[in-house]
């Protein structure tokens, strides 16, 4: 093999090569270009997760802070998720305030706070996931905690909230005072 046929072939070799590096180049630049496009896909929807969640605990936070304070008048209660990342895994932790400071549910108004915070959540799942006309929730014993001082307010709250968000209760109850209180009692 002459020296010029072994320039040549190592030529071809050499725009083989350079052509090889150039497909890696551009396949590279496409990867890269994809990358970001999936990284930008992910913060819009990290952003669109973040405002979602935010609007629907704000949402949740204003209607069981209003059934609370509705109820509780004297007592002014507010209700708070607070989110914390612990473990790689986001945690939610439900936070009662009077006067700014935190309750425990418990012990305030002798766990009627908890009656009706765990009513307003209630409320709030058939709020957020049923239809209009196909709102109904049923309890069985909803406010066995909360005084006589405060069923009136605990009927005229149900009553609006049935109004406001067209949502039928059924409530079961022995206590006679709430009973009493309601408009249409159904006795079985």
């Amino acid at each position: 093999m002459s020296a010029f046929s072994k320039i040549q072939e190592k030529l071809a070799i050499l725009k083989d090569r350079e052509s090889q590096m150039e497909a890696l180049r551009v396949d590279r630049e496409a990867k890269v270009e994809l990358l970001q496009t999936a990284t930008d896909a992910y913060q819009l929807l990290r952003t669109f997760y973040e405002q979602t969640q935010n609007l629907c605990v704000a949402r949740l936070e204003q209607l069981v802070s209003y059934c609370l304070r509705t109820v509780f008048s004297d007592q002014a209660y507010e209700f708070k998720i607070v989110f914390e990342t612990k473990r790689n895994q986001v945690e939610a932790t439900m936070v009662f305030l009077r006067g700014g400071q935190p309750v425990d549910p418990l012990e305030a108004a002798g766990g009627g706070c908890l009656d009706v915070a765990v009513f307003a959540l209630r409320l709030a799942v058939i709020l957020f996931h049923v239809e209009r006309p196909r709102r109904f929730l049923a309890l069985d014993e909803p406010f066995r905690y909360v005084s006589a001082d405060y069923r009136p307010n605990l009927v005229g709250l149900i009553q609006e909230l049935s109004q406001r968000y067209h949502v039928q209760f059924f409530i079961i109850s022995h206590d006679q005072d709430l009973i009493r209180l309601s408009e249409t009692p159904v006795v079985l």
